[in-house]
Order: C-alpha cells, then structure tokens, then sequence
C-alpha cells in the first residue's frame, strides 16, 4: 500500500516533454524534463524573475548527458552519466520557515572509475520570461521586455531589473564563479571545476534567491544554501504529513490510491499566499483568483487543508463581492487596491457556487464563527439570484460572446454565447438556495430559510415544467435571449441530475447517456458528444468536444449512488494520463499531474500540464463519492458507494468538525471513530491507534474506551504481510504476524478488551 517514499515516476529524459511545477506559497518554479529551471514566478508582486536557468556538466571537457528525470513530490531529479562518471540534479523549493523565496538546485556527482576527473559547472540564465515551446501560456509582454543590471562577486552575481531596482535576483552555489559572462538580459556562469579522485563523491549546492524588497533580503534568503540538506529532509518530512498525514485515502484500486495521494500534492502546491490573502489562481503563474474555480477547490480542500479553505472564502469575499450582493468573476490579488471584474454579466456559476462552498465549508468545519461572519453574504448573495428570476428562471441578459456571453463554466469558448435561461446556472442556483435555506435555518434566521426553501422549491419546478427537452427528453441546454430553445447534447447535461433538479429516472437516462461513447472514453468525458452540430475535439479549448477532468469528476460522482462501478472507472480514467508509458507523444503531460484538458479523439493533452483546481476536485470525489462521507449541516452522514467488486475501503485522519475521522468499511460494516447517520451498520470506537502497530502494508487500528479495538490490513498489491499487534490492543503479550495479501484483500483482527 502507498507510503510516501513509493510516490515518485522515473521516465527516459526523451520520453518526456515538459518538467513538474513545484512551489511553495511565495514562488512558481517550472522545470524543464531535465530538470532545467523553466520560469520562477514571485507571488509577492506577480513578477517573473527568472525565465530560464539551464545547468550544464562538462567532464573532461564533454558535456554530459542527461538520462533519465524522476518526479517526486518534493523534488525532480535528473540523472546524467559519462563513462565513470554519474551526476545527479535536484531541484527543490522549500515549503516552511521564514525564507521562501528561494529554489535550490543539488548537484551530486560521484567517480566510480580509477582515475580522477574533472567536473566542469556552467549556467545559463535568462532573466525576461521565456518563450518556450512546450509551454501553452504565453509569456506577458511586459515580463519579456525586463532588462536587467547585474553585478558579480567571487560568491554570487546580483542582478536588479531596471526600473523596478527593489526587484533582484541572487545566484550562487558551493563552488566560487570563475567567469561570467553578463548582459541586460542575461547572465552566462563558468564555476570553478572540481577534480573528482577515484571513488570520491561530492555535493555541490546551487540556489537562485529572488525579492521584491532588495538584494538584503535575497542574500539572506540564498545563505541558506549552507543548511540545504536540513532544508531538503525537512521538505521531504512535510510532504510525508501531507500524502500520509492527513486525509489517506485506502482502495483496493493502486490506481485510484496513487491517483489520491498526487490530488493533495498538487493541491498542495497550488497554495499562495498573495498580498491580500490566501488564494489560488486557475492558470499559474499569475495573481488571478477566480471565484468559481476557487469554490470547486474549497469542496477538496475542506477535507485536506480546511484552514486554507476558510482563508481563500474569506479573500473572495473581502474583495470579490459586487454591488447588490452578486459575486465577481475574478480578483487581481496583487493589484492596489484589488481589482475585480464580472464580465458585466448580470448572472453566471460564481455567486451559487460561492454560497455552494460557504455551505460545504461549514458543514465539514462545524465553525460557527465562521458561519456568522459569512451568512450576511450569503443571504445577499442568494436574493441577488432571486432577483434575476425571468419567466420563473434564473436568466442571463447578455447577448455577447465568449467571456462576456457565457455564463457556463465553459465561458472561454471563441463566437460563442450561452445565455439567456441556462440549464446549468438553473440548477446551480437551486443548489445554492436551497443551501441558502439551510444555513438560515441553522442560524434560527426562520423567515429567511422559508423563502429560500420556497424559491428552491419554485426553481425546480419550473426548471422541469420550461427546460426539458422533448427532442431528447432530458433538458436544454438553454433558451436563449431570442427564445429558442437549444437541445444540445452536451456534457452539461450532469448538474440537473448531480444537483437534484431530476426526478429518479430522468437523472437514470442523463447518467446512461454521458456513459455512451459519444461522451464516455478511456480518458474522461467529451464536453459535447459526437456528433452534435458544433462538436469538435479541439476547438474553444477543447470545450465543445474535448475532455476536461473536472467534467469526468462531476460526472463520476453524479453515477455514485445508480452506478458505483462507473464512479470508480470514472476516478482511474481520469487518473490514467497521468502515468502514460511515453508522456511526450501526449503533449504536454507531466507524471502524477492531473492536466487540464485533452483532445477529444487522441487524447493529446494540449492545456496547462497541471490543472490547478482539478487535484481538490479529485479529492472530494475520493471522499465524497467514493466512501460517501456527506457532512452536513447538523451532523455527517456515510452513504459508501465501493465498487460491486470490492470488500473494503478505508480513510484515516479527514478532517472534520476541528478534529478529524478515521474509519474503514469491511464486508458491509462501518468501524468509525465518528457516528454518522447511515443505512449500514456501524460499530463506533474512540480513536485511531494505528501508530501503536507496525505493519509494512496499509492498516488501521481502531480502539475505544472499553478497550475493544479493531485492526483492517490491506492492500492494493500482493505482500507478504508482517504485522505487530500490541498489548495495548490485544489484551495479551505483543503478536508478530506474517501472512499473505493478494492485490486487493484485505484482513480484519477484532478484539474485545478482554485479552481476545
């Protein structure tokens, strides 16, 4: 079963097309397939700093080199070999203490031959963005244009951009420069070659600090390089918390597990921390946070880092909250003061799913300061969309196209308009007020939660009476601004049946539909089904017949409780072009990221290589979906949703209500340290005791105040189990226990405190 030392991909240098994004909340590193740094990005101000920083090893005299990258959740590393000789890149940032802004580039270097060698070091940097090809964004013509002064020591070379001279780069390693080779833009370094003796190894640290306050605070920052292996193992102790620490998620699916793990990794990774609070943007590097991508974060991030949830809500609505209640599309977070813009649409998916997430929040957090500090929000929210009510729907003014003519969640579609009463913003809209109603209701607000209740309740209704279909008997897509009703068969279709707007066997067919082919692949769900007029794999961002992730996620948790087996092919689908043999012949894909998009037909990921908001949507899906732990507004619900195949699942440490849960399901029984409301049978113990066993394959241990205790091993491979019961559980003198697992079986010891 997953540990963290067995999260990493090792692939061929030539098989891959692009490095890992790696950072912590004050800087963006993009690396390249060697491990080249590829652009560093400053939170602080929404600056680059650097564009490229290509390290290159000579040794006698010939470049080495490079062989095979592996990604890890901490670090990427780059093997390169020349007769005796090995190297080893490893660049990292560090993600604690009080210097961030600073990343770090390890180089190892060992003689295995008879001889001595000689190691030659150069770097080759680029200040301005850089454009590169493999790469979808494209750089800002501004961060192109920066021009640079840069002054050498014997240490480090100091370059400030002109213009904006507080905004300084340092560079510097172990070993002093003994050329450089410096212009505006650029910065060509030659370090001091080192004689390799036979057998002799060495570590020569390298670190590139940035500022936007001046070189003090970047000296101080690229100092640390003295203490770079206490700064990497740290780094490597916190991404333990963070793949086993907190929300572990068991199957016994190695796909879907290793899919879990990487969803808070990348989760993880896309923490900022901007001038004005904590967010995440939905196209790094950049200061844009975006309201609904920001609310779909929330529903993962609650169970992984609910702190980071409440701190992100807060920023939205600090500085996204426009006049009349309405929520924004977007904040500039490095702007002063915050800019914020709405696309002037009257109504679109932010402002329900803002108050879609505030519920969320609450119900998995309990915080009831929380909830007072942020009802006053969502009650202007909710009677902004009871104001836009048209015909008795929910409708959109706009007769524009693209960004200023959608109101979907596929608002980037070039020529296109989806507005008017749409299908989608219909049901979010009954979701959110009827979440609206509820935490009125738990604040004794009783006027307010009865004419939320009502207006859901009415919304429904007629979206059932005026949005169906009678060409396909499911639901438009939308009538638009003209009156014409569209019939487009569209992945869409999903929210009326995952939000409960359809009646039991409408939401039947909207699910059988979405798992034909002309929507159901190998690798996710097409936005528009084959077929359709206007279907086209590629185009609008792969929105109008392309596969997007967070679609496949939706749809998967929308399945879970007809069809649970189609909700965990859903979870290794999505998950499957993220350890492809040769990520290169899929474009831009980097192993263990979740990409944004695909194309629809051969499946090229041609977007962002890590989606930032699809890792947390995994994740809730994980834990929502597939063990179907519902909190809700008074108390927590277990609805499990396991595969037909499957005997057991298990979670341990999820965050809820201030403290957290572990449970595990087995043979049709939950064992949990929280009561939950649930249609299966329950035994309930005090607390997790899993550190007080060793086990070299996963395990939980459960035990109560009566001493009762029950142990679940399990595992996702085929293991030789060894297990060690304690005293403390058994009753008797500590069990050491070998046996066997096959891929996907698990073993349940139970003990009833009496010495048995």
């Amino acid at each position: 079963m997953l540990r963290h030392q067995d999260l990493y991909y090792i692939y061929d240098v030539d098989k891959l097309l692009l490095g890992g994004t790696y950072s912590n909340e004050n800087l963006l590193v993009r690396l390249l397939a060697d491990s080249s740094i590829g652009g560093l990005w400053s939170a602080r101000d929404d600056q680059q700093y650097c564009g490229k920083w290509r390290t290159d090893f000579y040794v006698g005299g010939q470049r080495v080199r490079p062989t095979r990258t592996e990604f890890a959740p901490e670090y990427q590393r780059t093997r390169f070999v020349a007769d005796n000789v090995s190297i080893v890149k490893t660049v990292f940032v560090p993600v604690f203490g009080e210097h961030l802004d600073v990343v770090f580039v390890i180089v190892e270097a060992h003689n295995a031959g008879k001889e001595a060698q000689t190691l030659s070091i150069s770097g080759d940097i680029r200040y301005p963005e850089f454009g590169w090809a493999e790469y979808v964004k494209f750089p800002d013509p501004f961060q192109r244009s920066k021009r640079v002064l840069s002054e050498q020591s014997q240490a480090f070379v100091v370059s400030r951009t002109q213009g904006r001279e507080e905004e300084v780069r340092v560079v510097g390693g172990a070993i002093p420069i003994a050329e450089a080779r410096m212009d505006d833009q650029s910065a060509s370094l030659v370090f001091e070659p080192v004689v390799l003796q036979p057998d002799q190894s060495v570590t020569l640290p390298f670190a590139m600090a940035i500022s936007p306050s001046g070189p003090e605070e970047a000296v101080v920052a690229l100092a640390q390089i003295e203490h770079h292996r206490d700064i990497f193992y740290r780094t490597q102790e916190y991404f333990s918390r963070v793949v086993v620490g907190t929300c572990q998620v068991a199957t016994p699916d190695a796909v879907i597990n290793r899919a879990v793990a990487w969803a808070k990794v990348n989760s993880f990774r896309q923490r900022t921390k901007y001038p004005i609070g904590y967010g995440f943007t939905n196209d790094p590097p950049q200061d844009v946070v975006v309201v609904r991508d920001a609310a779909w974060f929330v529903f993962g991030s609650d169970y992984f880092l609910p702190d980071f949830s409440r701190d992100m809500l807060r920023l939205v609505q600090q500085y996204g909250v426009e006049e009349g209640g309405k929520l924004t599309e977007y904040i500039n977070c490095c702007e002063r003061p915050p800019y914020h813009y709405d696309y002037d649409l009257n109504i679109n998916d932010d402002t329900p799913l803002f108050i879609y997430a505030v519920h969320h929040h609450f119900c998995a957090t309990k915080n009831e300061a929380f909830l007072h500090d942020f009802y006053p929000t969502v009650r202007d929210a909710a009677d902004y969309i009871l104001k836009q009510k048209l015909g008795g729907l929910v409708y959109c003014s706009s007769e524009e196209s693209n960004v200023w003519g959608i109101c979907s969640w596929r608002n980037i579609i070039p020529a296109y308009t989806l507005t008017g009463a749409v299908t989608e913003i219909n049901a979010e809209c009954y979701r959110a007020l009827r979440c609206a109603a509820e935490l009125a209701e738990r604040l004794g607000e009783a006027e307010d939660a009865a004419r939320y209740a009502r207006g859901a309740d009415e919304l429904r209704d007629t979206i059932n009476a005026k949005l169906r279909s009678g060409r396909t008997g499911l639901y438009l897509l939308n009538i638009d601004t003209q009156g014409e009703s569209h019939h487009d068969l569209t992945g869409d279709l999903v929210f009326p049946a995952m939000l409960g707007v359809a009646d039991p066997e409408t939401e039947r067919r909207i699910l059988d539909v979405l798992y034909t082919p002309m929507f159901w692949t190998p690798y996710g769900v097409r936005t528009v089904a084959v077929g359709e007029e206007g279907y086209d794999p590629e185009f609008g961002i792969r929105l109008m017949g392309g596969i997007w992730p967070n679609l496949t996620v939706w749809v998967s948790y929308a399945n879970r409780k007809l069809y649970p087996d189609r909700l965990a092919e859903g979870m290794r689908n999505s998950y499957r072009i993220c350890e492809v043999a040769e990520p290169r012949k899929f474009k831009n894909l980097v192993p263990g990221e979740f990409p944004e998009c695909l194309h629809g037909e051969n499946f090229q990921s041609r977007g962002m290589a890590l989606s930032p908001w699809m890792p947390p949507t995994y994740l809730w899906l994980a834990v929502e979906g597939l063990l179907g732990i519902e909190p809700t507004v008074n108390g927590l619900r277990v609805a499990p949703n396991l595969e037909s195949s499957w005997t057991w699942a298990a979670a341990r440490k999820v965050p809820y209500a201030g403290k957290t849960i572990s449970l595990f399901l087995h043979d049709g029984t939950i064992y949990t340290t929280q009561p939950a409301e649930s249609e299966w049978p329950q035994k309930v113990y005090a607390e997790d005791v899993s550190h007080q066993i060793h086990c070299n394959a996963f395990a939980v241990a459960l035990r109560s105040a009566d001493g009762r205790a029950a142990v679940l091993v399990c595992a996702d491979a085929a293991a030789q189990v060894e297990l060690t019961l304690p005293r403390s559980l058994t009753g008797q003198p500590d069990q050491a226990l070998r046996f066997p697992l096959a891929a996907g079986q698990s073993r349940l010891f139970e003990f009833t405190g009496k010495g048995g």
